[in-house]
């Protein structure tokens, strides 16, 4: 379904109308499967040393699974309104079938090897959720205007 909008211009040496065809109904981009683990840093633990762990592991699991990228957020060190941990990360797979194989290798690695024993070395307290991103939008086709 779309809609026509004019808009006509009027100046002393412009004159014209602008009309556009413009979807009413876009269609939903196609959802991501979301990988999100809060954590904390250990006592002791150097920032860039940690966090250069936690990227190698999830790089690790997006190289599995076929990720389409990862994210690493930080609490801005506001006081926390909830008890998750201080960093956030979040890797985005396409479907479901990345995810199990990304966590399937990790498993037949064992919890404390590799990337992932590596990265608990410097982080504790690890939070992980599951979520389907749905709030994507696209028109369906190319907006059409002239002038």
């Amino acid at each position: 379904f779309f809609f026509q909008a004019e808009d006509g211009i009027r100046d002393t040496s412009v004159t014209g109308v602008q009309t556009c065809a413009l979807p009413i109904f876009p269609q939903l981009l196609r959802a991501m499967l979301e990988y999100h683990v809060w954590f904390n840093l250990k006592p002791g633990a150097r920032e860039p040393e940690a966090l250069a762990a936690v990227s190698v592991f999830l790089t690790q699991v997006g190289t599995a699974g076929k990720s389409t990228g990862f994210r690493l957020a930080k609490n801005n060190g506001q006081p926390p309104r909830s008890k998750l941990g201080a960093y956030h990360a979040v890797v985005e797979f396409a479907d479901q079938a990345g995810l199990d194989t990304a966590m399937a290798l990790q498993a037949k690695r064992g919890i404390h090897a590799g990337g992932h024993g590596h990265m608990l070395k410097f982080v504790y307290d690890l939070h992980v959720e599951i979520f389907t991103s749905v709030t994507a939008f696209q028109p369906d086709g190319l907006m059409a205007c002239e002038i």
